[in-house]
């Protein structure tokens, strides 16, 4: 989603390893939050969440067995 002062927002499903965003941010990539989609496995930890540059980002599971998560990014 375009907004009219140019922030952008894009969500989708990311896999472990790199990602690539639908549109690329022309400006800045702000922010990256992801969420399993496994609410029954509740003790996992160590997920992490990598900006690479203005159209991809790393996503890393940690003792999941979980292969996918839920995105949102937000940039300019």
């Amino acid at each position: 989603t375009k907004l009219p002062n140019r922030l952008i927002i894009q969500w989708g499903t990311c896999n472990e390893g790199t990602n690539t965003l639908p549109i690329s941010f022309p400006s800045a990539f702000c922010s990256i939050n992801a969420t399993r989609n496994d609410i029954a496995e509740i003790s996992v930890s160590g997920n992490t969440v990598l900006i690479n540059n203005l159209s991809s980002f790393t996503y890393k599971l940690g003792n999941s067995k979980i292969q996918y998560a839920y995105y949102i990014a937000v940039g300019y």
